[in-house]
C-alpha cells in the first residue's frame, strides 16, 4: 500500500516473505517547494529583502548603507528560517494574526442560543453552532431496506459525511499470517475507494478511548434477558445497575465514509431530488458498499451506517465525554431513546485559548502527528497509542484517495523538479542534506509502487486529549505524549489554532488542505 500526502509524511510498504511479519517504511515530512525546496511566501520575503536592500545600497550613503543593508537580510534569514516552536515566524504570522483578530473582537468566547430558541412544532429543537462548527446539519437520509442514516451536511466544505461503527479484535495477538491477510484486507477495502469511478471523497477513521459510561452490565442484562423489559425482575435489576458507576475504560471505532458533489458527477443526477437528498441517497448507496468490503475482509461492523441519533451521540461524546453516561442510562431504560437529539450534539459554551480548547464541561489539546516512524515498523507500531492509555483521547486518520493517472503524474513531476534542483544545488555548491536523499529514495519507491499497481492517498494523524481540568489535561497530554513515543511518533501540539485543531478528530473528515 502506498499513500502519499502533499505536506504529509510518505508511507509505503516493504512487500514481505510468506514467513515474515510485514514491515513498514515511512518517509519524512514531504515539504514541496517552489525553488530550492523553498516556500512561496520564503520566496517573496527574500526577493522582497533582496529588493530593499539593493535600494538602501544605492540610496543611502555610506558607511550606513552597508549595516542597514545587512539588518534587512538578517530579518529576512531570521524571518523565513529559523524555527519558533517547530515552525518558523513566516509560517506563525498568518496563525498569530487570526488568533489576535479572534481574541481583539472577543470572537474566542462563544455562547449557544439554543436554550432560548425553543423548539419547533414537531418538538425539534434549533440548533446554534460555535464558528469552527458553523454549516453543519445532521441529516436524516432514509435507506431502502427500512429505516435511516444520518448524514453530516458540512455547507461550507459541501460534503456529506455518514459513519459506520467498527469492532476491533486482539490485533496484537494474532500470528504474524493472520496480520498479514488482516492488513491486505483493509488494502482492498482502501483500494475501492480510488479511481474516478468512486465518488468517495475522502474516509476518516477514529479510535477514541472514554471512562466506561456505566452501561456494560447493562448491555450484557438486554442480551441475556429471558422476560420482559417492563417486568418487576428486570426492572429490580434494572435498579441495582443504576447505582453501579464507570470501572474501566472503553474503546470505540467509527469509519467517516464522505462524498462531494463535485466529485459525485452524473451519480448526484437524480430528478425530482434536491441535491442534498440526491447526496444523501450516493451515500447511502457507498455505506452500503463500504459495509460489504469490510464483511468481506473479515472487519466486524457493528452497525453499517449510524442512524441521526447515534450520529449526534459520537458528536457529544467528543464534545463533552462525561455525557457518555447519561445517554446510557437513558437507553438502558428506553433503548428507541439510544444516542442524542441532533440538536443536542453540539456544545453550548466554548472558549479557544492559545493552547486549548475547551467545549461545556470539558477541555482539549490537539497535536498533529508530524512525523510518522523512521524505522521499519511492524503492523501493530500503534500498540503504545491505542492500547496502553487509560486517558480519554481521540486519534483520528483522514485520508483522501488521489486518482492513479493524476498520481503517477505528480510523482513524475516531482522527480523531475527534484532532479532540476539537485543539479542547481550542485552547481551553487550546496550539499545535499540526509533528509533530502530519503526525500529522493522515497520518490522512487513510490513511482515503482503506483506502477505496480499501488493505491495512493494523501493522509493527516491528529490526536485529541480531553479532560476536565487545565491541570488533569496537562497529565494526560503527558502519558499521550509518551505513548507516541513508544509508538515511533513526533506530535506536536498544535497552538493558536486549538479550534479548528478539535474540529480535525471529529467525524468530519477535515485535518486536509
Amino acid at each position: 500500500m502506498c499513500q502519499t500526502d502533499r505536506g504529509e509524511p510518505v508511507v509505503s510498504e516493504q512487500q514481505a516473505t510468506s514467513r515474515a511479519e510485514p514491515r513498514y517504511m515511512f518517509g519524512p515530512l514531504e515539504r514541496p517547494g517552489v525553488l530550492l525546496g523553498l516556500r512561496g511566501s520564503q520566496v517573496a520575503i527574500l526577493a522582497l529583502s533582496l529588493t530593499l536592500a539593493i535600494g538602501v545600497m544605492n540610496w543611502v550613503d555610506p558607511p550606513g548603507n552597508v549595516g542597514i543593508a545587512a539588518a534587512i537580510a538578517l530579518a529576512a534569514a531570521v524571518t523565513c528560517f529559523v524555527p519558533v516552536a517547530g515552525r518558523t515566524v513566516e509560517e506563525w504570522t498568518p496563525v498569530a494574526l487570526r488568533y489576535a483578530w479572534q481574541r481583539g473582537r472577543g470572537r474566542h468566547r462563544w455562547g449557544s442560543a439554543t436554550p432560548g430558541l425553543g423548539h419547533d412544532s414537531a418538538g425539534e429543537a434549533t440548533a446554534d453552532l460555535p464558528e469552527c462548527l458553523a454549516g453543519l446539519q445532521i441529516l436524516a437520509a432514509p435507506v431502502p431496506a427500512g429505516g435511516e442514516i444520518g448524514v453530516l451536511w458540512d455547507r461550507r466544505a459541501d460534503t456529506y459525511t455518514a459513519l459506520l461503527a467498527l469492532s476491533g479484535g486482539a490485533f496484537t495477538l494474532l500470528g504474524t499470517g493472520e496480520k498479514h491477510r488482516r492488513l491486505a484486507a483493509w488494502e482492498d477495502v482502501l483500494r475501492g475507494f480510488g479511481g474516478e469511478a468512486s465518488p468517495v471523497h475522502r474516509i476518516q477513521w477514529l479510535e477514541r478511548t472514554a471512562p466506561d459510561d456505566g452501561d456494560a452490565l447493562g448491555r450484557d442484562l438486554r442480551e441475556r434477558r429471558v422476560v420482559p423489559i417492563d417486568s418487576p425482575i428486570f426492572r429490580s435489576y434494572l435498579e441495582v445497575l443504576d447505582g453501579a458507576g464507570p470501572a474501566s475504560t472503553q474503546h470505540e471505532a467509527l469509519l467517516a465514509v464522505q462524498i462531494t458533489p463535485r466529485r459525485a458527477g452524473r451519480s448526484m443526477r437524480q430528478p425530482g431530488r434536491s441535491k442534498s437528498e440526491a447526496a444523501c441517497a450516493v451515500l447511502v448507496d457507498q455505506v452500503r458498499r463500504v459495509d460489504a468490503r469490510l464483511s468481506r475482509a473479515g472487519l466486524r461492523v457493528l452497525q453499517g451506517g449510524l442512524s441521526p441519533r447515534m450520529v449526534a451521540r459520537a458528536l457529544r461524546v467528543a464534545v463533552e465525554p462525561q455525557a457518555r453516561t447519561a445517554m446510557a442510562r437513558r437507553a438502558l431504560h428506553h433503548p428507541d431513546a439510544a444516542g442524542a437529539a441532533p440538536a443536542s450534539a453540539w456544545p453550548l459554551s466554548t472558549e479557544a485559548n492559545w493552547r486549548t480548547f475547551r467545549t461545556d464541561a470539558a477541555v482539549h489539546a490537539t497535536y498533529w502527528i508530524a512525523e510518522w516512524p523512521r524505522t521499519d515498523v511492524g503492523p501493530d507500531f500503534l500498540g503504545p497509542l491505542l492500547l496502553a492509555t487509560n486517558v480519554t483521547r481521540t486519534v483520528s486518520v483522514t485520508m483522501e484517495p488521489v486518482d492513479a493517472a493524476q498520481a503517477i503524474r505528480d510523482v513524475e513531476h516531482a522527480r523531475t523538479s527534484e532532479h532540476a534542483e539537485g543539479q542547481l544545488r550542485d552547481a551553487k555548491g550546496f550539499l545535499t542534506s540526509h533528509r533530502r536523499s530519503r526525500e529522493q529514495q522515497n520518490l522512487e519507491r513510490r513511482a515503482a509502487e503506483l506502477q505496480e499497481g499501488y493505491a495512493d492517498f494523501r493522509f493527516a494523524g491528529y490526536v485529541t486529549v480531553t479532560a476536565a481540568t487545565d491541570e488533569e489535561l496537562e497529565e494526560a497530554c503527558a502519558e499521550v505524549r509518551l505513548a507516541a513515543q513508544q509508538s515511533n511518533l513526533e506530535i506536536r501540539r498544535l497552538a493558536g489554532e486549538q479550534d479548528l485543531a478539535f474540529t480535525y478528530t471529529l467525524p468530519l473528515g477535515r485535518g486536509l488542505r
